[in-house]
């Protein structure tokens, strides 16, 4: 397929903690495809020195940009508006690239006819047990990353590998400054809602990293932000029937787990009742089979079940003794 000349790139990397945007800066300026711009948002950072001090060696070849603490969705728009670049590439200041990474994602989006955006896997690195596993280990990409595909994660979208054009992203309005999580998801849905093609390699050009410091919580409020926002992707767009019961899908999905999650707490606090009602909708949503004889369980005998479940959580938590 015949290539037209090298598009021209601007990378935008948000930044509130700055512990590894020295490194994240290192691997930008070590692409083998040199990006046309790179934009550095500081997010109201608590790190304004360090952040600084990371960017001091590249001072003539980027920007840095300030503005309050609005969320990585705002500092992103905020890049976007600066840009002029015929591409968009998006790395977060944890995260860092294999030298090829921008070459191997602008050809696949800079041939006749390619995708508007590509994404990657990557190789999980830091703290946690995943560390050393690749991305799509985890969060698989299976078939054609369609809309009903994204919905249903089916296909999972790594931000700091993607590359898309930015034309498209202005056309759907930017990032959704309300949404302090999720809001890169909720942008990769509208672009697929309004018709962008995706494509996603297998190979990891991003080495992702697992810290402390990005982990979102707790998994009951991971699910509720989650939660959130696929019914804000339901009030914003108008799905065709194959989308709609996709999403409809995922959210009872999560509904459930958001009940067995709350069931857990409830019985962990000796609220037998409460948790009964939890594990009941939980069920009733379609949680997995644990979840259906926790159920059951406490339908049948619900103090053996209490107490069965405390002595579980005591042991689990007590460590071992060499």
């Amino acid at each position: 397929m015949q290539h037209r000349t090298a598009p021209s790139i601007a990378v935008i990397i948000p930044v509130y903690r700055a512990h590894y945007l020295a490194t994240c800066l290192a691997s930008v300026f070590a692409q083998t495809l040199p990006p046309t711009q790179v934009i550095v948002v500081d997010d109201g950072s608590p790190d304004g020195a360090e952040i600084d001090n990371a960017v001091t060696p590249y001072r003539d070849r980027l920007v840095l940009l300030r503005q309050n603490n609005l969320g990585a969705g705002a500092a992103r728009n905020r890049g976007l508006r600066h840009s002029s670049t015929e591409l968009i590439a998006f790395l977060d200041a944890d995260d860092l690239w294999c030298p090829h990474h921008l070459a191997r994602q602008a050809g696949v989006l800079w041939q006749d006819d390619g995708p508007a955006l590509v994404y990657a896997n990557g190789r999980l690195i830091g703290d946690g047990p995943l560390s050393g596993m690749l991305f799509m280990d985890t969060a698989p990409s299976t078939g054609e990353a369609t809309l009903e595909a994204l919905l249903s994660q089916r296909c999972t979208i790594l931000t700091s590998s993607v590359v898309v054009e930015r034309s498209v992203l202005f056309a759907a309005g930017l990032f959704d400054e309300s949404l302090r999580r999720g809001q890169d998801f909720d942008m990769w849905i509208r672009l697929a809602a309004a018709g962008a093609r995706f494509s996603y390699t297998t190979e990891p050009l991003v080495w992702r990293r697992i810290h402390a410091m990005n982990l979102s919580g707790d998994r009951l409020s991971e699910l509720e932000r989650a939660a959130a926002v696929y019914q804000g992707l339901r009030a914003k767009l108008g799905f065709g029937p194959a989308a709609a019961q996709a999403l409809d899908t995922q959210l009872r999905l999560f509904h459930a787990d958001i009940h067995a999650e709350r069931g857990k707490r409830d019985l962990a606090a000796g609220a037998v009742i409460d948790a009964a009602a939890h594990f009941r909708e939980a069920a009733g949503a379609g949680a997995g089979w644990k979840v259906q004889i926790v159920n059951l369980a406490l339908r049948i005998a619900p103090r053996v079940t209490r107490h069965a479940y405390a002595f579980k959580t005591r042991r689990s938590a007590t460590p071992e003794v060499a």
